[in-house]
């Protein structure tokens, strides 16, 4: 991580002109975008976001789901 970072920095610094508040911007949703998406990966995986007794009965598995029962190239 600290390899690509240092090769990433300074392109960003010379790209944005040494902007402070550019290069800070840019950073914080060059990151947040790929957090958010783990996160809501992490909801859908662990069976968070169906919370509801049809969607998700108490101990269904929501990878087994897509396994077996889910579109055939899911499985």
């Amino acid at each position: 991580m600290a390899l690509g970072y240092q090769q990433v920095m300074p392109k960003v610094t010379t790209q944005l002109e040494g902007d402070k508040d550019k290069i800070i911007k840019a950073v914080i949703v060059g990151t947040g975008i790929p957090f958010l998406l783990y996160i809501i990966w992490n909801a859908i995986v662990l069976g968070n976001t169906m919370a509801g007794p049809v969607l998700n009965p108490i101990g269904t598995d929501p990878v087994s789901l897509l396994q077996n029962d889910g579109h055939p190239l899911l499985g």
